[in-house]
């Protein structure tokens, strides 16, 4: 067995952090799940109980993105509920949920989950340019989505709206996705492809063996193990 990097692209990666203050005045996430709006800077009280229930935060810009098991919420000054794809909810298969694009403020993209349970649940993703208002499908078993352009990577030759992703070959499994991740992945290989045209046009870039792909020192590095 033989691992293989292979680097792509030169991109960044943003964190995540438990308080806000930079970028969204006075909001803290705490441990019970809960996000608080405070009068002050400094973590005391009284606080304001913006909202509950929130398994993930993730920061864009000037914007809160809150996630519950059900819906995502945008918070900035106010709280508003993204509009999301007609029957869908965020996934619980691990994959990350929303990634934003580096220079589009209201291009986003979204991996759902629960599609086709119990039996062969799997994730959807959609992207839209209007913040939510109107969603496009461009994949299905997808273990990760993301841009391909980023904040220090802006190839004039790579499409605004081209996106990577790491999904599974064959779509039509009788077979949960989280459960194909404990199976040989030569039975259904992970390949790594690049997304473009809205969906309409995809290009397989490595077509089995994809264990992921990461940043490091602002390369994207597509880790692929080949027997």
């Amino acid at each position: 067995m033989v691992w293989f990097l292979f680097i792509i692209a030169i991109v960044a990666q943003q964190s995540q952090l438990q308080t806000f203050q930079d970028k969204v005045s006075r909001v803290f996430y705490l441990n019970d799940q809960t996000i608080l709006h405070s009068l002050d800077s400094v973590y005391v009280f009284p606080k304001t109980l913006i909202l509950s229930g929130v398994l993930d935060v993730q920061l864009d810009q000037n914007s809160l993105y809150l996630l519950t098991a059900t819906d995502i919420y945008i918070y900035t000054t106010s709280l508003q509920k993204l509009p999301l794809p007609a029957n869908t909810k965020p996934n619980d298969f691990d994959v990350p949920v929303l990634d934003f694009h580096p220079t589009q403020k209201d291009w986003l993209i979204y991996v759902s989950g629960s599609k086709a349970c119990p039996n062969a649940c799997h994730t959807t993703t959609y992207m839209t340019v209007d913040k939510g208002l109107n969603w496009k499908q461009v994949d299905t078993w997808s273990e990760k989505c993301v841009w391909a352009r980023d904040v220090f990577f802006s190839n004039p030759a790579l499409d605004n709206d081209a996106i990577y992703c790491m999904s599974y070959m064959y779509k039509n499994q009788d077979i949960s996705q989280d459960k194909l991740r404990f199976q040989e992945n030569s039975q259904n290989p992970l390949q790594f492809i690049l997304i473009k045209n809205q969906g309409s046009s995809q290009t397989v870039m490595l077509d089995k063996g994809v264990q992921g792909f990461f940043v490091v020192s602002n390369v994207l590095v597509v880790a692929s193990v080949f027997s």
